[in-house]
């Protein structure tokens, strides 16, 4: 399986306690918000596992990179989630907009794969697996190649360097996040979207504690 993210790359989206920070800070002075509605129990006719892609759009007052007021926030939130309702190109809206980090070249930038609660051993999750057999399989070969003196060093690092690259490629592309270490709005908004669906997390200080997501369902 999969090493999980290490803290410092871990994304905004996933919970701070998984690392063992502090909660973000609380709401702006004046604004009041309810309990919070938590992870909400799978509903029925909910998929085992998902992928969506989003935007972050940050409230100063949340521990976010935000800088906006929580009014201004939502604003460009529902301005911007009526644009991907209209079809704008979502993945230029994320690199535009969003304040998740995105990796350069990210064909998909701001994308999540998730599986729900109860879930075990998903399509995904065994991906992995089969992607760190294959390179287990092919770093051996390539050991075997150098001892028999059928490979020189230098072939040997390019090749087993290549190998490499293609391994963590993989285990990028099939890296699952368990629905429940998601901020609890992530999931409560994604899972119910259709394939192609776009939708909107607003900002709760437990729901959703970095900002508003807007969310669109890619699988």
């Amino acid at each position: 399986m999969p090493m999980r993210k290490s803290c410092w790359m871990a994304s905004l989206l996933v919970l701070v306690a998984a690392c063992g920070g502090e909660s973000s800070p609380g709401p702006e002075p004046g604004v009041e918000f309810g309990p919070g509605q938590g992870h909400l129990p799978r509903q029925e006719g909910e998929p085992d596992q998902i992928q969506v892609q989003h935007i972050l759009i940050g409230v100063r007052s949340s521990g976010s990179p935000g800088t906006r007021s929580r009014q201004d926030a939502e604003n460009l939130a529902t301005e911007l989630l009526e644009r991907a309702r209209s079809g704008e190109n979502f993945s230029d809206l994320v690199r535009t907009y969003s304040e998740d980090p995105v990796r350069p070249g990210d064909p998909l930038p701001g994308s999540y794969r998730m599986t729900n609660h109860g879930v075990k051993d998903s399509a995904w999750q065994k991906e992995a697996v089969r992607a760190q057999t294959r390179y287990q399989n092919i770093m051996e070969d390539l050991r075997n190649a150098r001892e028999a003196g059928h490979l020189s060093p230098e072939d040997f690092q390019t090749e087993s360097t290549r190998a490499q690259q293609d391994y963590q490629k993989a285990t990028r592309a099939s890296q699952v996040f368990p629905r429940d270490e998601m901020v609890p709005a992530f999931g409560n908004v994604g899972f119910p979207l259709a394939v192609g669906e776009v939708g909107l997390a607003p900002y709760h200080p437990k729901d959703s504690s970095f900002g508003f997501h807007i969310i669109k369902r890619l699988k």
